[in-house]
């Protein structure tokens, strides 16, 4: 008998561990995918860097809109930072998380000996957690779910087309095709286009200057091959053919052996399959407070290029001078979200010194440079507008598609330069500026500027937001009841049930 989220809010069914790495674009899709199984009845342990509480609590425990908050208890850790995640490289994070293994080891381990005695608010007791579901950057986690006879699940935050390149990489090792070097052949996996030497992740580059990250990204691919299931921030219907093409080659590959299970969870997004409206329309009627907002509501209806670059990236001053310039150029209505550098002191840059002279003052009846952190998902939904300027992060990836933008992708690192191809090759809502990735590309002032004319002003542009809007609705319905998401959701929840009263995950 399966359990409805309405009767999983009043009981616990089963215990959880959930442990992301502790950068923000991996923690993100965490929180619906917590949400959603306490919803149904799932006790969670969630793990996270103590200075990303804040945030979770406003997000899952103090958010009073969601009924099942009390079946989530969140366990903060240390994490060497000042700042805030994004001044924290990602060699340190991966560093300090294995240097740790041993206090979260114990960490886990009270919760699984001494769970009798972990309540729950108002809640009777979970019992101890049935599996640990890890970040695919959190390999070492294998160990620990085999240390205590759990098992582990990969929530895998990248698409399948990635997934499916790393579960190849140890094939590709082992045929000295990896890492690649200049001029080399293009790589295949199944069912998607053939991958060319420059577009593969920094750390499969032969000169990338960090040979170790090669060796690292090998290795949680191999703890990837131990896990009972691999959950995966996607929607099948817009990658089945390299799902099909990626399960296939594991079954194969394990000759008979029971291997990890892909499923599709995505898109995680909170808010998404939730009530009558779409996110988008939901978030429409949603009257957001600040300058941005005012601003975007003078706009007229798909008016407004969008741009920004995550968390992470930083451009070069030159760069930022030759976007400003197409901007400008181009005549377009534009918003751009900004991360300056910072100096020694931790100011940000001069202003003065990064634009063309009277940039901000010539195009302020057109142009919003912002550079405070923005609500990206608020802005992609607003009906002024029109298109995005994205790096192409998976994160970013979904929300434009569920708020039905097409993009300008502008990939730079880890595996953004394969969401390009499948944004423009495959889905064909895109329209790729860069040919190679990497923040050391220069992209003139006249190839952004024909990007944009082709987004905002060309028939293209039309056609691109017409198949948006389509996949936007078929990835929207994956997360509803019924839905192949939802489906999958409820499997595994149903497996959750089956190990907590001692029977084998199917």
């Amino acid at each position: 008998m399966s359990i409805t989220e309405a009767e999983g809010v009043k009981m616990l069914s089963g215990h959880v561990v959930l442990f992301p790495f502790p950068a923000a674009g991996h923690i993100a899709p965490f929180i619906p995918f917590a949400k959603s199984l306490a919803r149904y009845g799932v006790a969670i342990t969630f793990m996270c860097p103590k200075n990303e509480i804040s945030k979770l609590k406003r997000s899952i425990t103090e958010d009073e809109s969601f009924d099942a908050r009390e079946n989530v208890i969140l366990v903060p850790f240390e994490i060497p930072t000042e700042d805030g995640l994004d001044l924290v490289t990602f060699d340190v994070l991966k560093h300090f998380m294995y240097k740790n293994v041993e206090k979260f080891d114990e960490i886990i381990a009270h919760y699984i000996e001494e769970s009798r005695s972990i309540k729950y608010p108002s809640r009777s007791s979970s019992g101890p957690p049935v599996c640990i579901v890890s970040d695919m950057f959190m390999g070492f986690t294998q160990g620990t779910a085999e240390k205590f006879s759990i098992v582990r699940y990969c929530l895998f935050a990248s698409p399948v087309h990635f997934l499916s390149l790393l579960f190849h990489l140890p094939k590709f090792n082992d045929e000295n095709l990896i890492p690649v070097k200049k001029g080399d052949e293009p790589l295949m996996i199944p069912n998607f286009p053939p991958i060319p030497a420059g577009d593969l992740p920094p750390s499969q580059q032969a000169d990338n200057g960090n040979p170790g990250s090669h060796f690292f990204l090998l290795n949680e691919t191999k703890q990837m091959w131990k896990a009972a299931g691999v959950l995966v921030n996607s929607v099948e219907e817009i990658e089945r053919p390299v799902l099909e093409g990626l399960q296939r080659y594991i079954d194969e590959t394990m000759s008979g052996d029971q291997g990890p299970k892909i499923s599709t969870f995505g898109p995680l997004v909170d808010g998404c399959g939730e009530g009558k409206l779409s996110l988008r329309d939901k978030l429409r009627e949603m009257k957001e407070g600040g300058d941005w907002y005012d601003w975007l509501s003078q706009q007229p209806d798909s008016s407004v290029l969008y741009m920004c670059f995550g968390t992470v990236a930083m451009l070069s001053d030159e760069q930022i001078r030759q976007m400003a310039i197409a901007l400008e150029n181009s005549g377009q209505r534009f918003f751009w979200a900004l991360r300056l550098r910072r100096n020694e002191t931790g100011a940000p840059q001069d202003v003065s010194r990064v634009f063309p002279e009277g940039f901000l003052q010539r195009t302020k009846s057109k142009g919003l440079v912002y550079f405070d952190w923005a609500p990206q998902l608020h802005i992609l939904a607003h009906r002024a507008i029109k298109g995005f300027v994205t790096h192409c992060g998976w994160n970013s990836t979904m929300e434009s598609i569920l708020m039905g933008v097409p993009t300008i992708g502008w990939p730079m690192q880890a595996e953004q330069m394969l969401n390009a191809i499948f944004l423009d090759k495959v889905l064909g809502i895109s329209i790729r500026i860069n040919k190679t990735a990497g923040w050391k590309d220069m992209i003139s002032s006249d190839t952004f500027e024909r990007a944009i004319h082709t987004l905002m002003v060309d028939p293209s542009g039309e056609t691109m937001k017409a198949k948006v809007l389509q996949i936007s609705d078929t990835v929207e319905k994956a997360a509803r009841p019924g839905g192949s998401s939802r489906i999958n959701l409820e499997s595994f929840v149903q497996d959750v049930r089956r190990m907590a009263s001692g029977g084998v995950n199917s």
